[in-house]
């Protein structure tokens, strides 16, 4: 995986557009203060879609708590039908396939924010979301605090341990969205708040580390010249040891072993640790074999 380097393109086009635009000054302020904080977060580089595990979110932690106090994942939207698309329809979203998400923690929750570059018949540009998502352990809130749309169970990136309110980024959600902003916010956050659980899901395994990537590119003179951003240095997540076995196919005491199969991958709960397991062959060549279909996603 190579880094995508997209904070390096989105900060200097929008710390040079924005003043340009019909905006409010505190959603203009608080977006150049962005600009800064995003440069100096621990960043990360995700699987396509922000999909790190194929599991839906079941192994989420008790415990949700960031890896550094401020991080930033990049990854590409190579998924078209996206839940804002899928809620409002084609023809009124727009593609947004590079993001850029910065998550803080702030106590027991944690705060999201996205910087996309939306593509459309109007010009591509990098634009900051008008919302900040928080995310909150469920048992920390009351049912009178929940603001988002707990029965919707298709399209919510809601899963049980947590839940998310969402805050209007300098009155701009309001002004683009009028009363309905808050909806606007939970689809079009959803995709971003999912993403920065699954890297606490994954980084709750003892199998899962953060390493940094060894592939940093450097700037030449001419770019230094035109005061170009540095490329920064970002992370990946990855599997220690042994992910696969396929078995030996003998019986276990007086059960008869299984059939070849597809064993989907899962994380597994130890006395003392979660590891992840990826998927794998399960008794290959023994006794025929059971056929199943799964969705699998990047992982």
């Amino acid at each position: 995986m190579t880094p995508h380097n997209y904070v390096r393109q989105a900060v200097p086009f929008i710390k040079e557009v924005i003043h340009k635009l019909d905006v409010t000054p505190e959603y203009l302020s608080k977006s150049l203060l962005l600009m800064d904080e995003i440069q100096k977060a621990v960043k990360f580089v995700l699987p396509d879609n922000g999909v790190i595990f194929d599991n839906k979110l079941q192994g989420l932690p008790d415990i949700l708590k960031l890896p550094y106090n401020e991080v930033v994942l990049e990854y590409c939207c190579t998924n078209e039908d996206g839940r804002a698309t899928q809620h409002f329809g084609k023809e009124n979203t727009v593609t947004v396939r590079k993001r850029i998400i910065y998550a803080q923690q702030e106590g027991d929750n944690i705060q999201v924010l996205a910087v996309v570059f939306t593509e459309s018949k109007d010009g591509n540009y990098w634009q900051v979301l008008p919302y900040i998502a928080e995310i909150i352990p469920r048992n920390n809130v009351s049912s009178a605090e929940i603001v988002n749309n707990e029965n919707d169970t298709t399209n919510s990136w809601e899963v049980e341990k947590v839940v998310g309110t969402y805050y209007d980024l300098g009155g701009l959600a309001k002004k683009i969205h009028g009363d309905k902003w808050e909806e606007h916010a939970y689809y079009n956050m959803g995709d971003e708040c999912q993403a920065v659980l699954g890297l606490l899901e994954a980084l709750s395994c003892s199998n899962v580390k953060p390493t940094k990537l060894s592939t940093r590119q450097k700037m030449n003179k001419n770019a230094a010249k035109r005061g170009a951003l540095p490329f920064d240095e970002y992370h990946v997540l990855t599997l220690d040891g042994p992910s696969k076995s396929s078995g030996d196919g003998k019986s276990f005491l007086d059960r008869r072993s299984p059939r070849e199969h597809l064993r989907r991958g899962h994380i597994r709960k130890l006395e003392n640790k979660r590891i992840w397991i990826n998927s794998m062959v399960v008794n290959a060549g023994n006794h025929g074999k059971i056929h199943k279909s799964y969705a699998l996603e990047a992982a």
